[in-house]
């Protein structure tokens, strides 16, 4: 919904009194899928990419990499309990008893997408669409598209060994956006109907590190060409040294808790590992990887670097410009020594709604990134093979309700906020708040801030609201194609978006 309107910032905002704003992080729900079936490596399962069908079922694929890098397939109906299906359709361990999809290369990380509407123009074995990360050859790495007709058989395009894809110095991680019904960005500052985020490499300080690029394909009549011809990516999100100060403090504790093993004040730094982008209306906002490396382990003569990871909440009105939200709060923080998640929060679905709430999914995992002690690494997977301890790897799941990331809160003293002027295209008015103790009251100014006959104040709203309808004495289509300004007043009240419909 493209009328929808989040309270991140003041871009929209005329004035306001009396009210703070406040960054509402999600609940944990706990791990709602490892693995457990025969045919996966009990060591862990990761990368959950989520997406309801039409019938209302909601779909993951993820990663387990018994026998080699295998992308399997569950389903659930209420977002909690996942089912695993036998699809006979490809081999682990030379059996096809199993959930494993037909696909030439990874799906994901990033996010899957359900395109019905495209499949008109660009074909039906197009319904299903995802960006995946392929090694090797001429380009290194690089990202190319992935296709299927049903979510089970993947294909690429013709000539895929020929094609760069997004490449030039990408890293093995990245995501894209689709602009369809249930992800409005067909806005004149989004720049193509396909958005891809690759990991890039910047340099801060005295250290290169990861960091989130952007590049866009737009939709092309020739069919044969589709998503392939992508310009090179350019940075947008990097981090800077107050995240180092903060990795800092965050690893000097996971240290001396035991969580990584590893740990060289000389080598501490933040990187950004990448981000899952989704969009509210006419915001962006994207789960970002952080990446505290505690240290560089070549000069141990091993691969990678050693740290943890968890997530932060950004923001963006065109895929160029981001921000942080909540004063870089974790958006999914880690656990406590000894959970599931205590050592790594990371690829983050899409959020999905489910009833009245939005349901997030993640890898959580209790062994830090690569190059860890092998003998303690030995010892776990021998201890999970006997049933003893939890999988290092799990899908994770948080809750919190629909569109709550950010609030304009007022306590016993009356705040107010005013709107820039707006254009009355539909005609309902809808708020999402909490008014529990409280209420919240609207009022309908015109350009010049004086009350409108009639729309002076609204009915009061109390109570826990996410979607209601805004009453005043005369209905808002009378006012359709006026520009006006919205007036809200509330008091123990938290407000959190609105939204116009029809």
């Amino acid at each position: 919904m493209e009328n929808k309107h989040l309270f991140v910032d003041d871009l929209e905002i005329e004035s306001k009194q009396h009210l703070k704003r406040s960054f509402h992080p999600p609940e944990k729900v706990g791990t709602v899928l490892q693995p457990d079936s025969p045919w996966e490596d009990k060591s862990g399962c990761a990368c959950p990419m989520v997406i309801r069908a039409p019938d209302g079922t909601l779909k993951m694929w993820y990663w387990n990499s018994k026998d080699d890098l295998n992308d399997l397939y569950a389903t659930s109906e209420d977002g909690l309990n996942w089912e695993k299906p036998i699809l006979h359709l490809a081999e682990i361990d030379g059996n096809t008893e199993n959930n494993k999809v037909q696909t030439p290369g990874r799906i994901g990380p990033g996010a899957v997408f359900y395109c019905p509407e495209s499949t008109l123009s660009e074909g039906d074995d197009t319904l299903y669409r995802t960006v995946s990360w392929i090694p090797g050859g001429e380009w290194r790495q690089r990202y190319l598209p992935i296709f299927s007709p049903d979510g089970f058989n993947w294909h690429t395009a013709a000539n895929m060994d020929e094609e760069p894809g997004i490449s030039d110095g990408v890293g093995d991680t990245g995501t894209f956006l689709v602009a369809d019904e249930a992800f409005p960005m067909m806005r004149e500052d989004v720049p193509g109907r396909y958005v891809a985020f690759p990991r890039l490499h910047a340099t801060v300080g005295r250290f290169r590190r990861r960091a989130v690029g952007m590049t866009f394909a737009n939709s092309l009549p020739n069919r044969a060409r589709l998503m392939l011809d992508w310009p090179r990516p350019n940075l947008v999100l990097a981090p800077d040294l107050v995240d180092d100060e903060m990795a800092r403090e965050r690893l000097d504790k996971a240290y001396a808790d035991g969580i990584i093993h590893y740990n060289d004040p000389v080598d501490q730094h933040c990187e950004f590992y990448t981000m899952q982008p989704w969009a509210v209306g006419n915001v962006f906002l994207g789960a970002l990887y952080i990446f505290d490396v505690s240290m560089d382990m070549y000069k141990h003569s091993m691969w990678n670097q050693h740290g943890i990871m968890e997530t932060q909440l950004v923001y963006s009105r065109d895929l160029v410009h981001w921000d942080r939200l909540g004063n870089r709060q974790p958006w999914i923080g880690r656990g406590e020594t000894g959970e599931q998640d205590c050592a790594m929060i990371h690829f983050d679905s899409v959020p999905i709604r489910v009833g009245d709430w939005m349901y997030q999914y993640y890898s959580s995992g209790n062994l830090p990134h690569p190059s860890v002690d092998q003998r303690w690494l030995i010892e776990q997977r021998r201890q999970i093979a006997a049933g003893k301890r939890h999988p290092l790897q799990a899908i994770g799941c948080v809750r919190f309700r629909p569109d709550r990331y950010v609030s304009l809160a007022a306590a016993t003293r009356v705040g107010r906020v005013i709107t820039k002027a707006v254009t009355v295209d539909d005609s309902r008015l809808l708020v999402n708040c909490d008014a529990t103790g409280g209420e919240l009251v609207v009022s309908v100014l015109t350009e010049r801030g004086r009350p409108l006959k009639d729309y002076e104040q609204s009915q009061p709203i109390q109570g826990d609201q996410i979607e209601t309808s805004v009453s005043f004495s005369k209905p808002l289509a009378d006012l359709m194609g006026q520009r006006v300004k919205l007036r809200f007043t509330l008091q123990n009240a938290k407000l959190f978006s609105y939204s116009w419909e029809n």
